[in-house]
């Protein structure tokens, strides 16, 4: 099954990237990782977003695939993936997004055994157990257009398998940060 997950994430990778050549956009984000403060460091955060898909978009409004990387500074959980991001412009320069999509993830998926009382209450204490190897990816951003090619965004994320990947433990994870486009 772990392997069936990560073959269907690279094959939706390698689908985007066989996109039609458009006007993509460049990213680096800063998050605050775990906002429940159970894990700790930052997020670092590499994106690049594809041009709007045109029998998609509208003068104002658009949808674009993205694909996502993530590391954690502190070693807890680094994730990949990809989705579409629908996206709509308002007032002057400003904007509002919302990514929807896939992650696989390297972060714990199971508890010890009960049989270990002491390591699974430490993990409880200082870890999030995700549940499966394949999650969701939400992140609802509004930002601003600061010149002609680049943008600042601040954005809330969150990662859950909402009990479909899998069933079980969910605890999901929150972050909050923000972020700097350069578009093509």
């Amino acid at each position: 099954m772990k392997h069936l997950k990560l073959t269907a994430l690279l094959a939706s990778l390698f689908t985007l990237t066989a996109l039609p050549a458009q006007a993509g956009e460049v990213r680096l984000g800063v998050a605050k990782h775990d906002i429940s403060d159970r894990e700790s460091g930052f997020d670092i955060q590499f994106e690049y977003v594809f041009g709007r898909m045109p029998e998609y978009s509208g003068r104002r409004w658009g949808i674009r695939p993205y694909l996502v990387g993530v590391t954690n500074t502190d070693g807890y959980i680094d994730f990949g993936g990809a989705g579409l991001q629908p996206e709509i412009a308002f007032r002057e320069n400003w904007f509002a997004e919302f990514q929807l999509g896939v992650v696989g993830h390297n972060g714990r998926t199971e508890l010890p055994p009960a049989n270990m009382p002491v390591e699974r209450q430490r993990i409880l204490d200082t870890e999030r157990t995700y549940g499966c190897d394949a999650l969701f990816h939400l992140a609802p951003a509004i930002g601003r257009k600061v010149s002609e090619n680049m943008s600042v965004a601040f954005y809330w994320e969150h990662l859950s398998h909402g009990q479909v990947f899998c069933s079980g433990k969910n605890e999901g994870l929150d972050n909050f940060g923000v972020r700097v486009g350069y578009q093509f």
